[in-house]
């Protein structure tokens, strides 16, 4: 400190402690200074207020932050939460289409595998009929060629143009086949009749309801008379027909079906049907009955088997037809086809069409035989689909020949 400053200072000192001392101004003194300390606290108070006030607005800014990072917290928890809903639901529909993919390629082995059971039993029986000679060998170039026939027949509906038609196989008649090979497929089909439509056990209780259609007109004395069975194989039909007392005449062309029907003192004929009917009077059957037989016709055959029908059939008389129903997918797409004399499917709606064409009243269709997996289909997809896929393997076609008179001419209805 400069001696200047250090001398005033001691004469400041020495002033105030003169001025305090002096029982005059001492109290004056310290009056004055006391006002001069409450002023500096004053002023103090008011800076700390200041700035009190100045850090309460900061807070209350701070608090409007936190409020703003609030709301924007709940927003980011709010879109969070929908996010994992989101992910959770497509979880969950990833894990049900994972799970139905799952079913299907499952469903797609099980087909596989059955296949591959079938190959292996063909191959099997393949192998036997081998070793048992050439007729057993002539019998499996037969198998291959009609397995080769439907193999060319998928093709043409995979490959050809939606435009064109598939070209129908050729008629095959009696006459046009040589004795050796008629022999061999009148073989062929026994054999398949009895592997894949039943024994005559089966047969004969499948078509048990048909008898009730019979037992009216065979009370009535105008309609009373025998009955044809166009088609009748082994002689299932005829035999039910005998156990009722009703006349039944059988046709067919199997020499070796029609031989077990006789053996059994069944009255059948061998020879074409058509030919049969057109030597037959006008008026003479109280029903007509084609089970399984009219899908293998061209759709000509078939309309003149349905105008010989009408006009051989008794006014009131029936024609009962069964057929497969294609209208089921496993039928129209598979088992019709593993018949190899098999023309075409006959669809309910055409056969009502041509039978009112032809002139028949009263038509009925009934379904037939539902499905074996059908039961198990409903359980595991829609109705419809099932029914699409698993429904009724046959209907039933019921006509009849009105009451009024025919023409002699067989060509209408006076």
């Amino acid at each position: 400190m400069p001696p200047e400053d250090d001398n005033r200072s001691q004469q400041r000192t020495g002033l105030h402690g003169a001025l305090s001392r002096s029982r005059i101004t001492g109290p004056l003194f310290r009056y004055g200074l006391s006002i001069l300390r409450l002023n500096r606290t004053r002023g103090l108070v008011h800076g700390n207020k200041a700035r009190l006030d100045h850090l309460d607005r900061r807070i209350d800014d701070l608090r409007r932050d936190l409020d703003d990072a609030h709301r924007k917290t709940d927003g980011l928890r709010h879109t969070v939460d929908d996010m994992r809903r989101e992910t959770d639901t497509g979880r969950d529909d990833a894990q049900r289409q994972t799970d139905e993919l799952r079913e299907k390629v499952r469903r797609l082995e099980e087909g596989l595998r059955q296949i591959g059971v079938q190959q292996t039993a063909l191959s099997q029986r393949s192998s036997a009929d081998l070793a048992r000679g050439d007729h057993a060998r002539v019998r499996q170039d037969a198998r291959i060629a009609a397995l080769a026939s439907n193999v060319d027949l998928v093709e043409r509906i995979m490959l050809r143009n939606p435009n064109e038609a598939i070209p129908a196989a050729p008629a095959m008649t009696p006459a046009s086949i040589a004795p050796r090979v008629k022999s061999l497929l009148d073989d062929f089909y026994v054999a398949f009749e009895n592997r894949y439509r039943g024994t005559t056990e089966d047969i004969a209780s499948r078509q048990a309801i048909y008898l009730s259609e019979l037992d009216a007109l065979n009370a009535d004395s105008l309609t009373s008379g025998p009955v044809l069975d166009l088609g009748c194989g082994r002689g299932e039909w005829l035999k039910l027909l005998r156990d009722r007392e009703i006349d039944g005449l059988g046709l067919d062309t199997n020499a070796g079906q029609l031989a077990e029907a006789r053996d059994h003192g069944l009255a059948v004929r061998e020879g074409d049907a058509l030919a049969f009917m057109r030597g037959e009077p006008e008026a003479r059957y109280m029903a007509v009955t084609a089970f399984h037989i009219v899908e293998h016709l061209p759709f000509e055959t078939l309309a003149e088997w349905m105008l010989e029908i009408r006009r051989i059939l008794k006014p009131g008389g029936k024609l009962i037809v069964e057929t497969p129903n294609p209208e089921t997918l496993t039928v129209g797409a598979s088992t019709f086809h593993m018949d190899p004399t098999h023309q075409k499917p006959v669809p309910s709606g055409l056969l009502d069409v041509l039978a009112e064409t032809v002139g028949f009243d009263q038509r009925i269709v009934r379904p037939l035989h539902p499905h074996p997996r059908l039961k198990e289909a409903m359980e595991t997809m829609p109705g419809d689909f099932a029914y699409l896929l698993f429904g009724y393997q046959d209907y039933g076609f019921f006509a009849r020949r009105p009451l009024e008179r025919f023409e002699a001419d067989g060509q209408g209805a006076v």
